[in-house]
């Protein structure tokens, strides 16, 4: 197998390791290992391997990386500051396409926001996962990160916003990912914020993204009411979607729960 890969000309070899999307290429060979070496990376960043990080990705060709930050890590504004550096490489070097951030249980706020919203200006940038569970955004902070609307050939984007405290305000704004022309994949978590009718029906705006054929929203353990219900699950009757996942969600004023999970699969449905 080795043999056979070191006969392959360069370009093939690179093409084989963005198709993957996996360092495992890399560690071949030597003559792989030069070649394709932090092309794809993975780090769990604690603060004892922060800067150690920072100056291995600054010095490489990266097209796809994916960066767990350590829970509470960024709420040292030092440590933000290197994150922000990091964020402004992934933004600016051109050659990211592909790009997972775990920041969970990290206090974000709003400001932490508008830096992830910068990566609207990557030119590059195809597939997003934002892991933001309980960063503190508030609805100004999901205002922000409508940004990404702006992102020039972004084509799937997963965003995971529980437990942010975020009400109909926060998510009336997310309905301007519609606007993004490219994107064909959208995955939106909103478990455990404040959510009611309004919001809802916001959400259910995203039916005229125009390239849009593949949703799952997840709004679970929020405070929606029928018309709000009722809105979601029209998603399910847009003929463009091939695949949309709901689930739902409903809780009294009293906050005793009434669930009313719902999960809708459409596969294999026209374009």
């Amino acid at each position: 197998f080795r043999k056979m890969l070191n006969r392959l000309p360069a370009d093939v070899l690179v093409f084989l390791a963005e198709f993957l999307q996996t360092e495992a290429l890399s560690h071949v060979c030597s003559r792989l290992w030069g070649l394709l070496q932090r092309r794809h990376i993975s780090y769990h960043i604690t603060q004892d391997r922060l800067y150690e990080v920072m100056d291995a990705i600054l010095g490489a060709h990266v097209t796809t990386a994916r960066l767990v930050f350590a829970p509470g890590l960024l709420n040292d504004p030092l440590h933000m500051d290197v994150a922000n550096h990091l964020l402004a490489f992934a933004t600016h070097r051109g050659t990211v396409h592909t790009l997972v951030l775990e920041l969970c249980l990290n206090n974000l706020g709003t400001a932490g926001a508008h830096a992830l919203a910068n990566l609207s200006f990557s030119p590059c940038l195809r597939n997003l996962e934002l892991g933001l569970r309980a960063t503190n955004l508030h609805d100004s902070g999901i205002q922000a990160l409508t940004a990404l609307k702006d992102a020039p050939v972004l084509q799937c984007l997963s965003l995971d916003l529980r437990n942010n405290n975020v009400s109909d305000s926060g998510v009336e704004a997310l309905r301007a990912l519609k606007d993004v022309l490219k994107m064909h994949t959208l995955n939106l978590n909103l478990r455990g914020n404040n959510i009611r009718n309004s919001g809802a029906m916001a959400l259910a705006t995203l039916r005229h993204a125009p390239a849009l054929h593949t949703i799952s929203l997840d709004v679970e353990y929020n405070y929606l009411g029928a018309s709000g219900i009722l809105a979601l699950s029209s998603l399910k009757d847009v003929q463009t979607f091939r695949s949309v996942t709901l689930n739902l969600g409903v809780y009294d004023k009293m906050g005793a729960a009434r669930q009313q999970s719902t999960n809708f699969s459409q596969l294999g449905k026209a374009c």
